[in-house]
């Protein structure tokens, strides 16, 4: 019994802490039957001393009834130890039965210890399948957010391009046009200083390449020689010593003059303005015309006068217009002296343009005197052409916005070519100031058609 309660008690030495919970009652029940089997033994072996001290007893005749209840108490104990034994086996099988299951539990449990491995390494892939597609969504991101900063850069670029790309073909225009004024005025070039014989019957594309030759003149003095931005002290100066027109609108233009953008465009209208008031002559101050003299600034009064009379008769009009003018063209034609003071005086005016250390080298007077005086008889050509023709030839300026505050100019693409603009061009731009007047011809100069009109020249104009 020692022996099998002592294995019985080492056997759940290597099991769970569930299982030894179960082993400890069983090991505490051995343990009591031992100590009832050894009072037991004890017992017995005092039973035997009883009984054989019984026999002596007997044998002497002597009756010793006091010993009668030891032998109970050992038949007690006896029957104790019998249950005692059932109880144990009774108890191995429970234990035999949580054995197995125990058992059951182990090799359940060592199962999902596998399966919990199985799947750990499972998971540790899937995560790792994980990190990679996170590792390609990044990287996808980064190209992503790569491809917008070209896009936006090419965006960027493409629409730079497309600003440097137009105001390269607005300079091929214009060099194309100059280009083709230069064409235009071969045959007054050839023709050098003379005038022409027939100025009663001039065509327009002759009229024209003096015109383009005219532009052409004033756009190449302001590009090479007027170019500085003078002083307001230098604008009063000039006022004073030069009073002329011109110098009353440089003054009246100082704020235009210091926009390093758009002041080419201003002393270029200067110019035009000098030369459009020798073409259309007639004067009202004491200045007599280059073309005629004081007969030709009256002839131009009193065509003007009649020209705005409700009552007059066009044809008849211009060609009394037309034979005056013929005979003053043979009589007197041009007023040399009255020319050569008006170049000097338009010289002085703007010679503020030129910049300050060419302004006392009398080579670069000289050659802006002639550029100039080129302007000027190029300017009294078409005078004498527009007096001496039947057609009626009007130059006209747009409404000029910088001198007025109350009235706005739109862009008209039909009657006006802008050289200058800040937005697209449509009908709702708004003109800034004209550069050159237009140049509209009405009847032909057989005297015929006048109720006809062609415009021949259009504004040049700079917008907002």
């Amino acid at each position: 019994m020692t022996n099998h309660a002592s294995q019985t008690a080492e056997s759940p030495s290597g099991r769970s802490a569930q299982a030894i919970r179960h082993w400890r009652p069983v090991v505490e029940h051995e343990r009591a039957i031992e100590r009832e089997q050894r009072r037991a033994d004890i017992s017995e072996a005092d039973n035997r001393l009883l009984r054989e001290r019984l026999e002596m007893t007997r044998m002497g005749s002597l009756t010793f009834w006091p010993f009668g209840r030891i032998g109970q108490q050992a038949d007690n104990q006896t029957a104790s130890i019998g249950e005692m034994q059932a109880e144990n086996f009774r108890l191995r099988q429970q234990l035999e039965k949580k054995t197995s299951s125990i058992d059951t539990y182990m090799k359940g449990q060592e199962q999902a210890k596998a399966r919990v491995s199985e799947l750990e390494k499972k998971n540790s892939s899937l995560e790792r399948q994980v990190e990679k597609i996170q590792a390609g969504v990044c990287e996808l991101e980064e190209n992503n957010s790569h491809l917008k900063r070209q896009v936006e850069k090419g965006q960027k670029d493409y629409e730079i391009d497309i600003k440097q790309h137009a105001h390269y073909i607005h300079k091929l225009e214009h060099k194309i046009k100059a280009l083709k004024e230069q064409v235009a005025a071969r045959d007054v070039v050839n023709a050098g200083s003379q005038r022409i014989a027939n100025a009663s019957k001039v065509s327009d594309d002759a009229i024209l390449a003096i015109w383009n030759q005219m532009a052409y003149n004033v756009r190449s003095i302001v590009a090479s020689l007027l170019t500085q931005c003078p002083s307001k002290e230098e604008v009063t100066g000039i006022v004073k010593l030069v009073p002329c027109e011109v110098s009353k609108f440089i003054k009246a233009d100082f704020a235009l003059l210091q926009n390093d953008d758009i002041r080419s465009s201003v002393v270029e209208r200067y110019l035009w303005q000098s030369a459009s008031d020798v073409i259309k002559g007639g004067s009202y101050d004491r200045t007599p015309d280059v073309w005629g003299g004081f007969a030709g600034t009256h002839l131009q009064l009193a065509f003007d006068a009649m020209l705005g009379s409700q009552n007059k008769d066009v044809e008849s009009l211009l060609r009394w217009k037309a034979e005056g003018s013929s005979m003053i063209e043979k009589t007197i034609g041009v007023d040399k002296k009255a020319l050569s003071d008006l170049v000097k005086e338009q010289t002085h005016a703007f010679s503020i343009f030129m910049p300050r250390d060419k302004q006392k080298d009398p080579s670069t007077w000289k050659e802006l005197c002639e550029d100039i005086g080129k302007v000027f008889d190029q300017a009294v050509q078409l005078r004498s052409i527009f007096m001496c023709s039947r057609a009626h030839f009007e130059v006209r300026w747009v409404e000029d916005p910088s001198r007025s505050k109350n009235k706005t100019l739109f862009y008209r693409a039909e009657s006006m070519d802008a050289e200058a603009w800040e937005v697209e061009l449509n009908e709702k731009t708004v003109v800034y100031f004209g550069i050159s007047p237009g140049l509209l011809k009405s009847g032909t100069a057989n005297g015929v058609d006048y109720d006809k009109s062609k415009l021949l020249v259009k504004d040049r104009v700079v917008c907002k």
